[in-house]
């Protein structure tokens, strides 16, 4: 039962999100469908009402079509802009640090700005 609920729970949240994303983003529900490769945008209306979740694939296209890290999507809180913001830059930061280590500094630098200024 309390797996249920907590499934019910995270849609409702992975919806907001989406939401929030989209708007901040300019795109529209037609827009968003389609680059998730949905027929129509009842579907996308009914993830941002958290009525219908989205399985791991979706989720990694959606998050790439809004801009952001697909953990943004799976983590299961509720977060506002610059919690997004930073999460994503982190975890392109993780991704990226064997790959361009002086690229990664530079990033590390933007975050730790944006973390004094919100404190």
């Amino acid at each position: 039962m309390s797996n249920q609920h907590d499934n019910k729970r995270f849609r409702k949240i992975l919806g907001s999100k989406i939401r929030k994303l989209r708007l901040q983003s300019g795109k529209t529900q037609v827009e968003l469908a389609k680059e998730l490769g949905f027929t129509s945008t009842g579907a996308i209306s009914q993830v941002e009402n958290g009525l219908r979740g989205l399985t791991i694939d979706p989720i990694i296209r959606a998050a790439k079509a809004l801009g952001v890290h697909p953990i943004v999507l799976l983590m299961p809180d509720a977060m506002d802009k610059d919690e997004i913001e930073i999460i994503s830059a982190m975890f392109e930061l993780f991704e990226k640090r064997s790959e361009r280590p002086t690229l990664v500094r530079t990033r590390i630098e933007a975050i730790r700005k944006l973390l004094q200024i919100h404190d």
